[in-house]
């Protein structure tokens, strides 16, 4: 009776799940699809260092802010150059088709130089200067402060992935107990030296230890998907083959 009890909740709980799947990828929630077995779990980036220097390269947020800091450089730079002198030379020709008179000129060439400085601005152009190197520091922090999170985050997610994978490796340990004690129940009961409640005593055993495993292994995949959106890429295989290439290069 608790085995089906079991079964009828599991089932309940999958439906749920389908359904806030579908949710996700908006979709109507009636969507009908096929879970798939992902096979062989990835394994954790070797190098803490590198996974987090990759992280800064890749995450968007570092990339906004470093692109609204180069903004803020050339609007201060522009704003600066508005209490510099500005020099103007202009050079006019002009040919005189009735210069039959005395003094006049066929041909003539006019010069221009137009000399600008903003002595007297009430300092406006000083203040927007300060303004915006205000703007700009404050940028710098928010870039150094974001550094840090992500670097946190990446940290933290290796260190849930480790975690995971000793809980799934110590799952699996209790599964080939359980295995072994259901073994050696059937051996008793057959030699006549164990009762059947034994038997089922520890199959059940055998159960829970294969649902830990999965259960573990859900746990795992948890901590991996965490670790890929800390470092802002999906394949991080990928990026352990750069590390190491770049690591062979070095030496």
């Amino acid at each position: 009776a608790q085995a089906r009890f079991d079964l009828a909740a599991a089932e309940n709980q999958l439906g749920l799940a389908r359904t806030a799947l579908n949710l996700q990828m908006n979709r109507p929630i009636e969507t009908e699809f096929t879970a798939t077995d992902p096979g062989a779990l990835p394994t954790a980036p070797s190098s803490a260092d590198e996974t987090v220097t990759t992280a800064l390269t890749l995450r968007p947020e570092l990339k906004a802010i470093e692109a609204q800091r180069q903004g803020l450089r050339q609007q201060r730079r522009v704003t600066e150059a508005g209490d510099d002198p500005t020099l103007l030379v202009g050079v006019n020709y002009g040919r005189n088709l009735d210069a039959g008179g005395f003094g006049n000129r066929e041909n003539q060439t006019t010069a221009t130089v137009t000399l600008s400085w903003p002595f007297f601005d009430g300092g406006a152009t000083r203040f927007r200067v300060r303004q915006v190197r205000q703007d700009e520091e404050q940028a710098r922090i928010q870039l150094e402060q974001q550094k840090l999170t992500i670097s946190q985050e990446v940290r933290n997610a290796l260190i849930s992935l480790a975690t995971a994978r000793q809980r799934l490796e110590n799952a699996e340990r209790q599964v080939t107990l359980a295995e072994e004690v259901y073994r050696l129940a059937g051996v008793r009961r057959d030699a006549g030296e164990g009762t059947y409640v034994e038997v089922v005593d520890a199959q059940n055993q055998l159960v829970q230890a294969r649902n830990g495993v999965v259960n573990a292994r859900y746990d795992y995949l948890t901590a991996y998907s965490q670790l890929q959106r800390a470092v802002g890429r999906d394949d991080l295989a990928v990026q352990a083959a750069l590390n190491v290439n770049r690591g062979e290069k070095k030496s």
